[in-house]
């Protein structure tokens, strides 16, 4: 007699889907997709081989946007947002001092900042802003407003911290 897998099946005598087009079904029903809507995202996700962390992906964009609603209308827009390491994007920036309603707004003004960021690139331009003076709470105010500077070296972010110095938007630039 063989013994059975460790993997529990389920009712139907099928062990559940660990990927495919059910999976993803399965993994963006959070969103309440109608099956055209489900078709253009699941093939962008299927071309973009993000199907492991699409399910977290998907809860990530539900809590920080707000609603199912909210996170549909950006994973339509924008499918991008569930390939590129949305929960870890998110554990970032509020680990460097974004609040919710922060990430909310670089979500849904320029989700482009974390589709076609990198980490690595956006941990070194958070710790340029530290070097440079700035607090966590300015650090997280400045990011929210311009979400490019994630993607910028030393130079570039001391020029527009100069800047916003020069016409007084609230950041201090007598130190820098």
């Amino acid at each position: 007699m063989q013994r059975e897998s460790s993997v529990e099946v389920a009712s139907s005598g099928q062990a559940p889907p660990t990927s495919g087009p059910s999976r993803i079904a399965r993994d963006l029903a959070p969103l309440a997709l109608d099956e055209a809507q489900l078709a253009k995202v699941a093939d962008h996700v299927s071309k973009t081989a993000a199907e492991r962390d699409l399910a977290a992906s998907v809860e990530a964009l539900v809590t920080y946007t707000g609603s199912a609603r909210s996170a549909r209308g950006l994973a339509l827009q924008h499918p991008d947002l569930l390939a590129c390491q949305l929960p870890s994007w998110c554990d970032f920036l509020t680990g460097f001092g974004l609040d919710k309603s922060q990430l909310q707004h670089l979500l849904c003004s320029a989700p482009e900042a974390l589709t076609r960021g990198d980490l690595v690139r956006a941990g070194e331009a958070m710790l340029t802003m530290r070097r440079l003076g700035l607090c966590e709470r300015s650090a997280a105010q400045l990011v929210t407003y311009y979400p490019q500077l994630l993607n910028k070296d030393e130079p570039e972010i001391l020029s527009l911290l100069k800047l916003l110095g020069r016409y007084q938007i609230g950041i201090d630039t007598t130190t820098l």
